[in-house]
């Protein structure tokens, strides 16, 4: 018997379910799409589960639906990776106009009692670490840190801990994890550049002539960390301030004969 003569068979779910897959694929570089992929697939599979007639409109229906949600799902993760992308090339770019800048004096009280001034450390290098205790990236961070202070002599590098959470907590996690390097907690008005942080850890690396040489904004594992700590002092006159982002882009630009 022709299946459009079956009086037994509704061609209710295959129709929209049809309809929703011919909606669902041009919209399918948006998440509306993704969603209406679903309901076609779901209203084309409840047709073709329940009733024997109008099945190729609701496979056809069912297909075009499973496509839109395959290519809406491949839209998501390719959008999102070009967000991460985008929001690395703006933290690069907010922290590239401080390399090569005089650090400002950085004043911590940190959990023992003890005062550090950045100015203080020159002569060394230094590593200025603004991380928190609920950050598994800083956990892994803070372990890095402490191996490098125990490779390489206070005399020659200096590394600074500093968090806003509470002074229990902080107290708490060096405990745990055998913090030796001093770390600040409940550290709250701090001035540029360090106030900037938005993300942990973010790390300043600052040469022997309290220079900062690079800003890493999150994780970087121990081999990057011990050689961004030990690289050479900046070379050429340091800058008082930091620079304009037109600068940066200029200095990247090859030059004309």
């Amino acid at each position: 018997m022709d299946e459009h003569k079956d009086t037994k068979s509704s061609p209710v779910f295959a129709i929209i379910s049809l309809v929703l897959g011919l909606i669902a694929l041009p919209l399918s570089f948006f998440v509306i799409g993704g969603f209406a992929g679903v309901l076609g697939a779901a209203f084309g599979f409840a047709h073709l589960k329940s009733q024997s007639g109008y099945r190729r409109v609701a496979w056809f229906g069912s297909t075009l639906s499973g496509i839109s949600i395959a290519f809406a799902l491949l839209m998501f993760f390719v959008w999102n990776d070009f967000r991460d992308q985008l929001d690395s090339l703006e933290a690069q770019q907010k922290w590239a106009v401080w390399e090569r800048v005089i650090a400002p004096e950085l004043t911590v009280t940190t959990s023992d009692g003890g005062d550090v001034l950045l100015s203080e450390l020159r002569g060394r290098r230094v590593v200025v670490n603004v991380w928190s205790t609920s950050s598994e990236d800083c956990i892994k961070f803070a372990a890095h840190l402490r191996q490098l202070t125990d490779e390489i002599s206070s005399d020659e590098l200096a590394v600074v801990g500093i968090s806003a959470d509470a002074e229990q907590a902080v107290r708490e996690f060096v405990e745990a994890h055998r913090i030796g390097y001093p770390v600040a907690a409940e550290v709250k008005d701090l001035s540029r550049p360090y106030d900037g942080v938005i993300v942990y850890p973010t790390t300043f690396f600052i040469d022997r002539n309290g220079v900062i040489q690079t800003i890493v904004e999150g994780y970087a594992s121990a081999e990057s960390i011990r050689r961004l700590a030990t690289e050479a002092d900046v070379r050429g006159q340091p800058l008082s301030e930091p620079r304009d982002t037109t600068s940066i882009f200029l200095e990247d630009r090859p030059r004309s004969e």
